[in-house]
Formats: C-alpha cells, sequence, structure tokens
C-alpha cells in the first residue's frame, strides 16, 4: 500500500448539529472538507469552500477545525449559507469568507485536483480495482483536544455509468461503487485515489497521466438486506423479516458533480459578489493583493510530489 501524504488530513473538517454537539465531541454529524476555486476576475486570489453531502449539512452545520496554536474552534457559518446541488446530488457547499479562516489550522483541496469525466473516459485516470483512500472522522475515536481524522482504503469495484439508489433521499445517485473498509459518520470524506508510479495510464496521444485526484465524495455504505432466520439458522422467520447488513461497498458521487455545483448559478453568482466586494477592499487598501496559496495542489507541486502530465517518452526501437 503506497503511503498516503498527510497533508491530506488538513483538508479534512467535521460536521455536528449543533455548537455544544462540536465541543463535545458527540457521536453525531459527519465529515467534510475545505475546497478551493480560483478567483474569475482577481490573479492570486481563491474562494474556500465547506464541503459535505447533503444528507449531513441537512442534519448538522457546525462545523469544528483546528486552530492553528492546538485545540478546536467553529468555523463561524451562517446556516443558510449551504447551497445543495441542483439537480437533487448528495451534495451542498458553504462560501467560508476568508476572515472566518483566520487562527485555523487547514489546507484545501484545490479545483485542479477535481476528477473529470474527460479523465476517466479519455485518459484512463481511473479504472475498476484503483487503489483509493478516504480521509474523515472515525466517530468513535476522533479527537477530543484536536481533530485527528484518520485514513480508510479501498478498492474501485464499479465506474459510475449506473446510479446507485438512495432509499433515505428517494433519489438515483451517480456513484462510484468503492469496496471501502469503513463504518459510519464517514459520509462527506474527500476520496482519492493514491498514486502509483509503476502504474502507467497513457491517455491522450503524448501524454502520461500522474496525479493525485479527487475522486469524489463519499455518500455511505449499500447495505444489504438479509432474511431473518429462525433458531435452527435455516427456516426463515414468519412475517419475512429482514435485517440489514454491510456489503462493504460504499458510494462516491463523482467529484464532476462537485464541479457542476459549483459552476451552479447561485455558487456563481455568490463568487462573483465576492470578487467585487474583495476587489474593492483591495483598491481601497483594506487587503493585500496577494495572499498565501494553502491549497494543496500547490503544496504538492511546489514539493514536485504531483506532476499533472508529462510528455511520453519516445519509443524505443
Amino acid at each position: 500500500m503506497t503511503r498516503v501524504d498527510t497533508r491530506l488530513l488538513n483538508t479534512v473538517i467535521y460536521l455536528y448539529a449543533s455548537e455544544d454537539d462540536a465541543k463535545k465531541g458527540s457521536r453525531t454529524g459527519g465529515s467534510g472538507f475545505l475546497l478551493s476555486v480560483a478567483s474569475g476576475t482577481i490573479p492570486g486570489r481563491k474562494h474556500t469552500f465547506a464541503v459535505t453531502n447533503q444528507h449531513v449539512a441537512a442534519r448538522g452545520k457546525v462545523v469544528r477545525m483546528n486552530k492553528t496554536g492546538g485545540g478546536t474552534g467553529i468555523l463561524p457559518l451562517e446556516p443558510d449559507t449551504w447551497v445543495d446541488h441542483p439537480a437533487g446530488d448528495d451534495l451542498a457547499v458553504a462560501y467560508v469568507p476568508p476572515d472566518a479562516l483566520r487562527g485555523f489550522d487547514y489546507r484545501t483541496i484545490h479545483e485542479k485536483m477535481l476528477l473529470t469525466k474527460q479523465d476517466v473516459e479519455e485518459l484512463q485516470a481511473i479504472a475498476p480495482g484503483e487503489d483509493v483512500c478516504m480521509v474523515g472522522r472515525f466517530i468513535t475515536h476522533e479527537g477530543r483536544e484536536q481533530n485527528r481524522p484518520t485514513v480508510r482504503f479501498g478498492n474501485v469495484s464499479q465506474m459510475p455509468w449506473e446510479p446507485l439508489y438512495q432509499g433515505e433521499r428517494g433519489h438515483w445517485q451517480e456513484s462510484f461503487l468503492v469496496e471501502m473498509r469503513s463504518h459510519g459518520a464517514y459520509s462527506g470524506s474527500p476520496v482519492f485515489n493514491i498514486y502509483d508510479p509503476h502504474i502507467i495510464r497513457t491517455g491522450a496521444p503524448g501524454d502520461i497521466l500522474e496525479k493525485t485526484f479527487l475522486v469524489g465524495v463519499d455518500w455511505g455504505h449499500i447495505p444489504t438486506l438479509n432474511p431473518v432466520l429462525e433458531d435452527d439458522g435455516v427456516t426463515r422467520a414468519r412475517g419475512g423479516w429482514l435485517s440489514q447488513g454491510h456489503s462493504g461497498q460504499s458510494g462516491v458521487v463523482p467529484a464532476w458533480r462537485l464541479r457542476d455545483l459549483l459552476d451552479s448559478e447561485p455558487i456563481a453568482t455568490m463568487r462573483a459578489a465576492h470578487d467585487e466586494e474583495l476587489a474593492r477592499r483591495i483598491a481601497s487598501g483594506r487587503v493585500d493583493g496577494e495572499e498565501a496559496d494553502v491549497s494543496l495542489e500547490a503544496v504538492l507541486q511546489e514539493d514536485e510530489r504531483t506532476p499533472t502530465y508529462r510528455p511520453s517518452p519516445p519509443a524505443s526501437g
């Protein structure tokens, strides 16, 4: 198993139903992460969004993060800032003002890391059997003094060409099927492929793909329904009762569905409004024109750990 870059952990956030639950670390809520999107008009500036599942945000919108000097704090977000996917996908995002992030220890997943359909269909970036990992909240040992996200591992079982039914939401969700060694409270966690330099994926002519992608967002486990048996272990119980089991499979909303949400009219309008406000603040000298890039993509490229594309080597012979 390839070692995972530990800075992935700093992109993760925890979500709770209330500030009291967040402070106590109550065993409710779910996971999420921070994602940055480049400004459309101001070079070098980015918008930060908190990302999770729609069903997680519907039950708990309070975000807990690690502070720079240790301990945890509540990210000051208004509940009505969360925006659901317009097509009903199990995704929700909330704009995070720059000032709200001061004092927190975090990284963001850059939008450049989002897997696209083109990456899959033309560049063969992800395929069945692909090693993946999920970073999120282990609800029984999440960390008290600080958020301590855990990493779970698995493999892509099926590509997202046929949707999976979400019974509680009554929605057919476009999803990767991933055999993931995990359990509850990881809903909303980011799922990454584990880049293996020994696997060469030749996509577009002349290119070899070498990249860590955000494959998508975990939305939960796919249950099995098993008949309840009598004491003999063979005869089915009267009434046709069924018990829910764990299939070992998780559903993951593809990252391109998140891209659609970020490009949707409500979010695009919001980003444009914040760009205008930021431009006014820069012009008036109330904020610097540059900012530190804390996105994971930038850090990895700086370390030369995650090049995006490189030319294919010349054919031998």
